[in-house]
């Protein structure tokens, strides 16, 4: 639970153990952080998307074309998140409508998706 707030409820754990059995549409906002392959971002966002109401929001973390080493240089694998929440707003008639500012030496923006009216 979030503070005292009975509403919010954290769910962490990977998406095919956690999302297993939960009812369709009872989701305002899920936020996804996980995998950053795009085919593993792709399936979470395609797990994800019956699970938030009709006017409900996806969003996600890493919204760019790299990613850091644990030293801090720049990986040689680049993230696939883009790819995946592109293809996935056209493939389940989504968009993209918010993307964050991140204040940092890399530039990791959260991303928020609502599905087209």
């Amino acid at each position: 639970k979030f503070g005292d707030d009975p509403v919010a409820v954290f769910h962490k754990g990977l998406s095919q153990e956690v999302l297993t059995g939960m009812a369709p549409g009872q989701f305002d906002m899920m936020y996804i952080d996980a995998d950053h392959t795009e085919e593993a971002c792709y399936r979470d966002l395609t797990h994800c998307e019956p699970l938030v109401k009709p006017k409900g929001f996806l969003c996600g973390h890493d919204y760019t074309r790299h990613a850091n080493t644990a030293d801090g240089a720049v990986a040689r694998t680049n993230y696939g998140v883009i790819e995946a929440v592109d293809r996935f707003c056209r493939d389940h008639g989504w968009e993209l409508v918010a993307l964050t500012i991140e204040v940092s030496d890399w530039c990791f923006p959260s991303y928020v998706l609502t599905r087209k009216s």
